[in-house]
């Protein structure tokens, strides 16, 4: 139990904050292109060192999450940058 109400004001900051350092990494390319790079290595290499049938069905399941996650960030990355207002 809370001590006080907050309306989940706490949980909308972390939210914003995270939100604006995730738009911080993406508008640097190389940033961006590692991070996308290490969400789809990862789980493969996860598939090819899993040592149980159940960890390579997990990790194949989080491969084809960050394929389809990867696939929308590139689109939105070759788009032409966006002047951003002060």
């Amino acid at each position: 139990m809370e001590i006080f109400v907050d309306f989940g004001l706490f949980e909308i900051l972390v939210a914003a904050g995270l939100a604006r350092a995730a738009g911080r990494l993406y508008a640097s390319r190389l940033a961006a292109g590692g991070l996308l790079l290490a969400s789809v290595a990862i789980p493969a290499a996860l598939i090819i060192l899993g040592s149980s049938e159940l960890t390579r069905w997990l990790a194949a399941g989080a491969l084809a999450t960050a394929l389809v996650n990867a696939a929308f960030i590139v689109t939105v990355l070759r788009r032409p940058p966006v002047e951003r207002q002060p």
